[in-house]
């Protein structure tokens, strides 16, 4: 109950800070929304904007729940504050910085929910819904993109995992290893029931027809 009561109010905590960020971009005071963030990564997680940079999506995550899954909470409150800051970045122009840590951030989140189904609550998942929305306009790296297949097929939304799939098909020349991943992917939905198919916009039919097509890339 305590620790419940510390998450909550941690997010409560989180959600203001976050709130005063966004106003302080939305009156273009960069620098004052930069120096928030900072406190914010300070005081909750214990981190600091170059710890952000140069840290792993795995190492932070580890860093902020203590291998503890009850924690998991607090990895994506750091992910939210994570895409305020490549909001930030976006919004000074600096498109390097800014894709490099709504990558980060959506890493974060979307690894935290495919491994624990139980924090996959309807505002991370809007969260990750915005990232991808704005990396859709970027070349990804590919371990990106395996990540959000794999996250996309974790919530049952199976057509977009696919459309994913069929996009680092294409851009790696239907690579083997891509195509094996695929093979996986296709084999895991063939085990389940219609309906979930069908809820995920994937029907059995057109499972069978994408597993066959890439069994013929094969030959």
């Amino acid at each position: 109950m305590i620790k419940n009561d510390f998450l909550e109010k941690m997010i409560e905590q989180i959600s203001d800070a976050i709130t005063t960020i966004t106003g302080l971009k939305g009156k273009t005071a960069f620098k004052d929304a930069h120096e928030s963030i900072k406190e914010a990564l300070k005081q909750f997680f214990g981190l600091n904007p170059k710890s952000i940079e140069t840290l792993q999506s795995k190492s932070l995550i580890d860093i902020v729940t203590g291998g503890d899954k009850n924690n998991n909470v607090k990895a994506l409150l750091l992910g939210d504050l994570i895409k305020e800051q490549g909001d930030l970045y976006r919004e000074e122009g600096k498109e390097k910085e800014a894709l490099s840590t709504y990558i980060k951030s959506i890493t974060i989140l979307s690894e935290v929910m495919i491994e624990d189904d139980t924090v996959r609550e309807e505002r991370y998942i809007l969260k990750v819904n915005e990232i991808e929305e704005i990396l859709s306009n970027y070349h990804l790296p590919i371990d990106t993109t395996l990540m959000l297949i794999k996250y996309y097929e974790s919530i049952g939304v199976f057509d977009k995992s696919e459309d994913l799939l069929y996009d680092i098909l294409d851009d790696s020349n239907y690579n083997k290893d891509i195509v094996s991943f695929g093979l996986d992917f296709y084999n895991r939905l063939l085990k389940l029931d219609d309906e979930t198919l069908e809820n995920g916009n994937l029907p059995r039919n057109e499972v069978e027809d994408a597993l066959e097509g890439l069994l013929e890339s094969l030959k």
